[in-house]
């Protein structure tokens, strides 16, 4: 017992690093979410509409296309299209930094003293188009994680203010079960994970060790 605690203490000394930086990009994750919650916790930007917020079917229809999604991506892996799979999720990537990058984007105008949604509208596309070429030119960790962690904020802002919070709960012990389930039953989210990483696509954060 004791040589298995000193085992386990020596890989936490090893990787504490990567422990650390992991936990600050969930962290960080949450609080850019956090931010831009008052600016999209409005009608317009729920996925349902101010009624569709607390009707629980809308719960189960997100989990189906979630399913649906996974099926079809790994439907795509195995017919060797992958090109198709980077052009779905970059598509979906950048409508999510879109709405993660608005708002900062919207502010610094605003503090520059250049309010134009225009100006504002053509800079947030033209930055996340260029994240997007950096992703895919030269998919290092740290450009990864950067597209990670501001993807993950846009995205889990959006689900916050698609539902009340009892049916986000909900969700979130739905997708828990599902992940149990795909990841050491069907093992098919693995695969998933497999071809997303072999695309160099930011579904996933990186600690890299040294």
């Amino acid at each position: 017992m004791d040589g298995e605690s000193g085992s386990i203490l020596e890989v936490m000394r090893q990787q504490w690093a990567s422990m650390v930086s992991m936990g600050g990009m969930f962290v960080g994750t949450i609080l850019l979410g956090l931010s831009i919650q008052p600016l999209y916790d409005v009608p317009e930007a729920r996925a349902f509409g101010e009624e569709g917020a607390s009707k629980g079917g809308y719960v189960a229809m997100e989990m189906m296309f979630i399913l649906i999604f996974t099926v079809v991506i790994i439907w795509l892996a195995r017919k060797g299209l992958d090109y198709i799979i980077k052009g779905i999720v970059l598509l979906a990537l950048g409508m999510s930094l879109f709405y993660i990058l608005w708002p900062y984007i919207s502010l610094l105008y605003y503090l520059l003293g250049l309010s134009s949604v225009n100006l504002t509208l053509f800079s947030t596309v033209a930055v996340s188009v260029g994240l997007m070429t950096l992703l895919v030119k030269y998919p290092e960790w740290y450009v990864v994680n950067t597209v990670g962690v501001l993807v993950g904020a846009g995205v889990i802002t959006l689900i916050g203010v698609s539902f009340v919070p009892v049916l986000i709960i909900a969700f979130m012990i739905a997708a828990a079960i599902y992940d149990h389930w795909a990841v050491n039953s069907s093992k098919h989210m693995l695969e998933l994970a497999d071809t997303m990483i072999k695309n160099k696509l930011p579904v996933l954060l990186v600690a890299p060790k040294g």
